[in-house]
């Protein structure tokens, strides 16, 4: 494999990984912000489905 094709390779499995980080950031923010406000996370319906009473 030459230099080239190795950084984008590298560039991709990158941006790949970053956005699946993102992605999980997001949600761990999600979940975080409903159990600081005193709410529940149904997880039968999902993780963004914040409860609060």
């Amino acid at each position: 494999m030459n230099r080239k094709a190795a950084i984008i390779v590298g560039g991709f499995a990158l941006l790949a990984l970053g956005i699946w980080f993102g992605m999980h950031i997001e949600r761990w923010l999600v979940v975080d912000a409903c159990l600081d406000a005193g709410g529940n996370i149904d997880l039968t319906r999902g993780f963004y489905n914040c409860e609060l009473e």
